[in-house]
């Protein structure tokens, strides 16, 4: 089994994944086909900096979010079969690479802007 995160959200909502920002958001969104069962639903992007895309797979409700020059996962339902949410973080490392440390987890490193 994956290493997941279960991070709650005041919606009732559980974040976990986090992968690498390696592909557009455009790329992503068409990943989503490549997961057999998966549809998109919603989808909400500036074009500039940020992308909410929904899609369900197995009965499930999830989002994508890109922040930090990372892509986080979300499900709606906290209660969701692990086993589901690792093949929707597998089916996503294939196109993003496996997870990062994001700037969250090191305060101490470096920024460049």
């Amino acid at each position: 089994m994956q290493n997941l995160f279960d991070i709650h959200l005041h919606d009732g909502s559980r974040q976990f994944a986090r992968l690498p920002a390696n592909s557009e958001w455009n790329d992503v969104r068409e990943h989503v086909k490549k997961l057999p069962g998966a549809e998109l639903v919603g989808l909400v992007c500036d074009r500039i900096t940020e992308v909410w895309m929904d899609f369900t797979y197995k009965n499930q409700t999830f989002t994508i979010n890109d922040q930090f020059c990372e892509y986080w996962f979300f499900i709606h339902n906290p209660c969701c079969q692990e086993e589901i949410l690792c093949e929707v973080k597998a089916h996503w490392e294939t196109l993003l690479g496996e997870g990062c440390v994001a700037w969250l987890d090191n305060p101490a490193r470096e920024h460049k802007y």
